[in-house]
């Protein structure tokens, strides 16, 4: 089969919605497919070292270019992850640029991860659109899109629901996020880092409320533990201001961006990794990354959290924004060995035997083939 996957975000922007591309790419091409990722370059955008080392190690992925001009610019003169517009904004101008090379180009199938991207699809291509979160509403130029979009993927039964509540076909397949089990494993290390958290630093990610855990920890039963943030994000400012505020510099570093093998190792090395997350999820990434470590996580009930968690055997759940139950759960699991031992245990198994990149892409297989059959 001859695949395009167009996700014009995967070259210079590193989240769940460009990993998820990147892997079922490797995957498919370990299956034995003729995989091609189109994306973008500008001599204004910097490729994110995560793309840059997939290309290294994926040479049977083919890599297409859409080549942005200075016109560009000013959409990425916003930065990235914080608003849909910014977003929409570049899927809708990008997508004219993407819609004259698919013209020009036949593919059996095609594979699209942002509603509006998919208006670079011409009406006689088979495709599918992959959606990896779900927000509180859309506009109505996404409303309009999804009129046309009959084939769709989503990464949870949550995120299903919620798009089907924002008027998404209803037929809809569910395919959730993976792990690639190779490179993120179990290896008998010192715990020495007491809390980890890994993910893009912005309000929804909840980590405001760790912090104020870490104070409730102190006040309530003087227990200190070493807090590690991994990530960057424009809500560093807000939360290094925080943590002064309540004096817990000692506790607390801000990591930034760090390398696959540190990032790797902080799993390995965490006793707790603390996602607390509250929106707009899907299974998160970082959440199979931990337990594919054997690292114990504390997340929400709220968003697709939960559908991975059971009741609190894979992970312990918190209530949203709720900083006095992160607090709790963290003083559970870090004053209780077996406890610890338990959830790591139920949740490593849990991901080697569901969420691996392999079983999910034989999944994504077996849907694009099942379109592919069907006439347009």
């Amino acid at each position: 089969m001859k695949i395009l996957i167009y996700q014009p975000r995967v070259s210079y922007y590193v989240g769940g919605g460009e990993i998820y591309p990147l892997q079922t790419a490797r995957f498919l091409a370990i299956l034995g497919e003729d995989v091609t990722i189109l994306t973008t370059k500008a001599s204004y955008l910097k490729e994110s070292d995560y793309f840059i080392n997939f290309k290294k190690n994926n040479p049977k992925v083919k890599i297409e270019y859409l080549e942005l001009d200075d016109n560009f610019k000013e959409i990425y003169d916003v930065p990235a992850g914080i608003d849909w517009e910014r977003w929409d904004r570049e899927s809708l101008w990008v997508s004219r640029l993407a819609y004259e090379y698919l013209l020009n180009h036949k593919y059996d199938f095609v594979a699209v991860h942002n509603v509006i991207d998919t208006l670079a699809v011409p009406f006689n291509q088979k495709h599918i659109l992959e959606l990896h979160g779900s927000p509180e509403d859309i506009n109505y130029i996404c409303k309009l899109v999804l009129e046309r979009e009959k084939e769709l993927i989503a990464v949870s039964q949550n995120v299903r629901d919620k798009w089907i509540a924002l008027g998404a076909n209803p037929n809809m397949h569910i395919v959730t996020n993976a792990i690639d089990d190779e490179v993120f494993t179990k290896v008998d290390k010192e715990r020495n880092i007491d809390l980890l958290f890994v993910g893009r630093l912005i309000p929804i990610k909840g980590i405001q409320f760790i912090i104020e855990g870490l104070k409730l920890l102190k006040d309530k039963y003087g227990l200190t533990p070493n807090l590690k943030i991994i990530g960057k994000g424009p809500y560093r400012e807000e939360l290094e201001k925080k943590v002064e505020e309540l004096k817990l510099e000692s506790q607390v570093t801000f990591a930034g961006l760090v390398s696959n093998e540190e990032l790797i190792d902080s799993y390995q090395r965490a006793k707790v990794a603390v996602l607390p997350s509250y929106d707009k999820e899907g299974i998160m990434s970082t959440l199979l990354e931990a337990a594919s470590c054997f690292t114990p996580a504390i997340t929400t009930r709220k968003t697709s959290m939960e559908e991975f968690a059971g009741d609190d055997v894979n992970a312990l759940l918190v209530n949203p924004s709720d900083s006095e139950d992160i607090c709790e759960k963290i003083y559970m699991l870090l004053t209780d060995n077996d406890l610890r031992n338990e959830i790591a245990t139920n949740a490593f198994h849990e991901v080697r035997n569901h969420y691996t990149w392999l079983a999910k892409t034989k999944e994504l297989l077996e849907v694009y083939k099942e379109i592919c059959k069907k006439s347009i």
